[in-house]
């Protein structure tokens, strides 16, 4: 059997596809629910989540991203995966990013985020904002975030290298859950 795998530019470019609408849905759900942080981030992952896990399960076995450019996800043998095999693909696939996830979705981050863009700087607020911004709240809360971010960073990388560098074009993810990527 000739196995073609999906290599590092074609995923690349799903993702990139998949993350168009990913930004479609957030801004919509910004615009539903507004000032209320917190659940409109837990939505917008649930929303993704769904969309990863319910697409990459299904007959079609790729996301609106990977079947436009001719990747689908299976078993070794290239058969289809099923929902949990897909859920535990997800957390395996965005597991560098959760810590980040998770702290930019708590509601005390979300205040501070709303008190970073709330100020009006063409105002007396200017001074108010500075005040704001040099407080410990917010400087350890840009620690954290850069923390985060820096781990969520170095877990891409990893993933980037993993596909690039490996015969079966097999990320961490794909290896720990015994799953491929497919050109269709």
């Amino acid at each position: 059997m000739d196995v073609r795998y999906a290599g590092f530019w074609r995923r690349t470019g799903a993702i990139m596809i998949d993350s168009i609408l990913f930004i479609i849905i957030y801004f919509g759900i910004d615009m539903v629910l507004g000032d209320n942080f917190f659940y409109a981030s837990v939505l917008y992952q649930a929303l993704c989540a769904i969309y990863y896990i319910g697409l990459t399960a299904s007959p079609m076995q790729a996301t609106l991203g990977q079947k436009l450019l001719s990747v689908k996800i299976g078993t070794l043998t290239g058969e289809g995966i099923n929902v949990l095999q897909s859920l535990f693909r997800y957390f395996m696939w965005v597991l560098p990013a959760w810590p980040l996830i998770v702290y930019t979705s708590l509601p005390s981050t979300g205040d501070i985020t709303t008190k970073m863009t709330g100020f009006d700087l063409t105002t007396d607020e200017a001074g108010a904002a500075l005040d704001f911004m040099n407080s410990p709240e917010v400087q350890s809360f840009m620690m954290v975030n850069g923390i985060l971010t820096m781990i969520a960073a170095v877990g891409g990388i990893i993933w980037c290298i993993s596909i690039a560098v490996s015969e079966q074009k097999a990320g961490i993810h794909d290896l720990v859950c015994k799953q491929r990527a497919f050109r269709a």
